[in-house]
């Protein structure tokens, strides 16, 4: 009898040895798969507004898979290559979160978006209007940011409109 007790004992400490093991080697693994030092596992981009009244989101996860949706231009998804993930998450480590950038009073027909930078433990956005309809001056890092996304829009939409031209 004690020594069936003893292997339920040791067996349980094993089996709880063996879930701390793994759950630290998942954790190391989110926060260093192409994530950066942050960790980032997920972007999402959202731009509305303007004249036209679109809506895009770009949902871009740390393995490369994109999701494109908008209101005008339908959806469609693409992958991106490690090197330009890499350099996505690396452009979004640098947006300070937290703050909201709002148009200048009486200006219209600007877009408004938001970035929204999940990891492993958080979620953080940042709220902004289009540049030359800021009250203040955007951080330099955001505009480079910015410059990213509307790249990667602009392949995605290029792709629904070859789809859509067969």
């Amino acid at each position: 009898m004690r020594i069936m007790v003893s292997r339920v004992i040791l067996a349980t400490a094993i089996g709880v040895f063996a879930i701390a093991i793994g759950g630290l080697y998942t954790l190391q693994l989110v926060s260093t798969n192409g994530g950066g030092a942050q960790g980032i596992t997920k972007l999402t981009w959202e731009r509305n507004g303007g004249f036209a009244g679109v809506t895009d989101e770009l949902t871009i996860d740390v393995d490369g898979f994109v999701l494109y949706d908008s209101t005008i231009f339908g959806s469609f998804e693409l992958l991106l290559n490690a090197d330009e993930v890499a350099g996505l998450m690396a452009s979004a480590e640098r947006v300070t979160t937290g703050n909201v950038y709002s148009a200048e009073e009486g200006m219209a027909d600007f877009f408004t978006y938001r970035l929204t930078i999940q990891t492993f433990l958080t979620s953080e956005q940042v709220e902004w209007v289009d540049e030359w309809a800021s009250a203040e001056t955007l951080p330099e890092q955001l505009i480079e940011f910015q410059n990213k996304m509307e790249s990667i829009v602009m392949r995605a939409r290029a792709l629904t409109r070859d789809i859509t031209a067969k």
